[in-house]
């Protein structure tokens, strides 16, 4: 019966947010260092932005996904679910990181010191109180068990592949989003993101060909 099998689409929202979820504490907790500390020197800025600039354009990407895709497919087979609400909460998130990357970009010139890293961790900050309580929201409705009562297995797959299509669709250069993606997760979780990719693009593009464009980020990344 498909009530014995796992949720693809719940196991690709929980792996899309825990890359996120960690982003957000990254991003605050740098950035809080950065104001302390004093502004980093070029290479660790220059890192940090493009890590910050990335994290934006996946988030947005995800959101859009859930807006565009998941959310209108499950409205009417969930009516119960607070769609409303979680859409609403996603144009807040937008504008906060909006914010970020507004800061983000003055902070690339390092012509004002530590004052774009002060917003990017007040504004990372507010963040964190809203994503939080956010995606327990979300996990709490695309459960295993309400996703097999309203979706078949086969039809599951479908979504995830459409979803996984448009978001990365949506998130920018492969060259930093995916590397973003994978090293933002464990070890364990990362080896079975990337199980799901492409043999080329997790055995020579990204440790590759990549590697220059995306290495930047190293020091924010896990290893």
């Amino acid at each position: 019966m498909a009530e014995t099998h796992e949720s693809p689409l719940r196991k690709l929202l929980m792996t899309i947010h825990a890359v996120i979820t960690r982003a957000v504490e990254v991003t605050k907790t740098h950035s809080q260092s950065m104001v302390q500390d004093g502004p980093p020197d070029a290479s660790l800025r220059s890192g940090f932005v493009s890590y910050v600039r990335t994290f934006v354009s996946v988030t947005h990407a995800h959101h859009l996904t859930e807006d565009e895709l998941l959310f209108p497919y499950f409205r009417e087979k969930m009516r119960e679910a607070p769609f409303d609400l979680l859409t609403a909460q996603h144009r807040e998130v937008a504008r906060l990181l909006d914010e970020i990357k507004a800061a983000a970009d003055e902070a690339e010139s390092g012509s004002q010191a530590g004052k774009p890293f002060s917003r990017i961790s007040s504004t990372a900050t507010e963040l964190a109180e809203l994503w939080h309580p956010h995606i327990a929201n979300e996990e709490s409705i695309f459960t295993r068990e309400r996703l097999h009562a309203v979706a078949a297995l086969d039809e599951q797959l479908r979504l995830t592949r459409l979803a996984t299509e448009h978001g990365k669709e949506h998130s920018g250069a492969d060259y930093l989003a995916v590397p973003f993606i994978l090293y933002n997760l464990s070890p364990e979780e990362r080896e079975v993101m990337s199980k799901e990719m492409p043999p080329i693009v997790v055995q020579q593009l990204v440790p590759v060909a990549w590697k220059e464009k995306w290495e930047p980020m190293s020091p924010f990344l896990l290893g």
